[in-house]
């Protein structure tokens, strides 16, 4: 498994007990995909 497997597993484990992070995921992953 790659990283980017392991970030977003990491990520969906921590939204599914806080929902709030979900925006902040988000913007993470739209940041990520200008820069690229």
């Amino acid at each position: 498994m790659d990283i980017y497997g392991l970030i977003r597993e990491f990520l969906q484990s921590l939204i599914e007990h806080n929902p709030i992070l979900n925006i902040y995921a988000t913007v993470t992953l739209l940041i990520h995909s200008q820069c690229g």
